[in-house]
């Protein structure tokens, strides 16, 4: 095993040193590195564009590239970074895990190694840098002489952080799981009302209607009509009787209202006694009335 692990971290230097010289050689310096990051936990992807000397944040990963090169166009394209990786713990200490050179066209050749994030080189470019961005020589200084934890409290810190990152997963989906419900109920509610209020306002539209049905048929006569005749005054004394109706229309036109001294009303009926004519039998009066009549005195 021992034997091993001295061939691995030969191999990985002979890597380095091979991209040092490659770099070193012809190729053409860039000032800024385009990379893959992910989030192992959660699937997502993002590209990460860091500037030579920038420092760029993802997850609890610092990342900063110290080089940027591409090979010359008559070459096969290839972009070689030196990259410098640190991850911050749960107590907010910061620890460098990788430090070395990437290849685009080899990814796993030599490869950031931790449980939750991964990043690596796509491509060197040139771009316009915000000056902000760029670190220090003394904040560079002090990110050299940070410790560089081991593979195993690595593993341990990063077995914490993923449990945390879990529980906050976790969370966010019960979160948005009640907050749906939340606007289901909301939305359901809101129908509701709407539905109320179309009932309310169809009901409110039938009694208008109901109600101007019923005053047009007031206007119109079909209701109740006063018998009484206000406009004209009450006659007196024996005009009562004809005028208001007490004798019958064929009584009427053969006894003048003048002839008429008194009238008598007995069980409905009218009694005329005439004072101008010496026998009842004189009038030409319809045999209904002659019946009713008293017999004048011979």
């Amino acid at each position: 095993m021992e034997i091993r692990n001295k061939f691995l971290a030969t191999t990985a230097f002979g890597v380095s040193f091979a991209f040092s010289l490659a770099a070193e050689a012809a190729n053409i310096p860039m000032n800024m590195a385009k990379m893959q990051a992910l989030d192992k936990v959660t699937g997502k992807m993002s590209v990460i564009n860091v500037p030579v000397n920038g420092e760029v944040k993802f997850g609890s990963f610092s990342i900063i590239v110290r080089s940027c090169q591409t090979t010359p166009p008559e070459e096969t394209p290839e972009n070689y970074a030196f990259v410098d990786v640190a991850d911050t713990n749960r107590e907010g200490k910061t620890f460098n895990i990788f430090k070395g050179w990437m290849v685009s066209s080899s990814p796993s050749l030599n490869s950031v190694e931790h449980p939750i994030y991964d990043v690596w080189l796509l491509q060197c470019l040139n771009q316009k840098i915000d000056s902000s961005m760029i670190l220090s020589a003394q904040q560079l200084a002090e990110r050299d002489n940070l410790k560089k934890l081991k593979e195993e409290e690595i593993s341990k810190e990063a077995q914490i952080a993923i449990e945390v990152e879990e529980q906050n997963v976790k969370q966010a989906e019960e979160a948005k799981q009640q907050q749906a419900e939340a606007d289901k109920k909301q939305e359901e509610a809101q129908e509701n009302k709407a539905r109320q209020q179309a009932l309310d306002d169809e009901l409110q539209t039938s009694m208008e209607a109901a109600i101007s049905d019923a005053a047009n048929d007031n206007t119109q006569g079909d209701g109740p009509v006063s018998l009484l005749n206000i406009a004209n005054p009450q006659p007196t004394g024996d005009e009562s009787a004809v005028n208001n109706g007490l004798l019958a229309p064929h009584v009427e036109e053969v006894i003048e209202p003048s002839a008429i001294e008194k009238s008598q009303t007995t069980d409905g009926l009218i009694i005329i006694e005439d004072t101008h004519h010496e026998t009842v039998e004189d009038l030409q009066l319809p045999p209904d009335i002659e019946e009713i009549l008293p017999q004048s005195k011979n």
